[in-house]
């Protein structure tokens, strides 16, 4: 296995354990919820973190692409390729998304706007490109 596909995986569970602690009422980051809404979601008029149920299910979905990574690693297969291409699809939307006029209407709100487009945007383009990486590597 190359280092592509156990980057993508760690961080997709590191990301998802972040929602975890964040559902279950992480005070980082920000000195507040609305300070930790403005860094974290950043759209208009939000000052309160998600509650657990949303934060699980955002868990639980990276954590699905993780599995589905693993298994593409480990005993390659149509559906686990097309899985973590249609999860990498996602990602790489989401990533570009950062820098379309549409998203900044959307999350305007300073500091998530700047990391938006500094951390959040490529690190989803970077974890799109790793699953689309692992998809095609690994050949059925």
């Amino acid at each position: 296995m190359n280092i592509v596909a156990p980057a993508v995986i760690v961080t997709l569970v590191a990301i998802a354990l972040l929602h975890l602690a964040w559902g279950l009422g992480l005070p980082w980051p920000g000195a507040d919820e609305a300070q930790r809404a403005a860094t974290v979601i950043g759209m208009r008029g939000v000052t309160r973190m998600p509650g657990l149920i949303p934060c699980l299910v955002v868990c639980a979905a990276l954590l699905t692409v993780a599995a589905l990574a693993w298994w593409q690693v480990k005993a390659p297969g149509l559906l686990p390729q097309l899985a973590v291409l249609a999860a990498a699809c996602v990602f790489l939307v989401r990533g570009v998304a950062a820098w379309t006029p549409f998203w900044r209407a959307m999350a305007p709100q300073q500091p998530f706007a700047r990391l938006d487009a500094l951390v959040y945007g490529p690190l989803c383009l970077a974890l799109g490109a790793g699953l689309v990486f692992i998809a095609m590597r690994a050949r059925p």
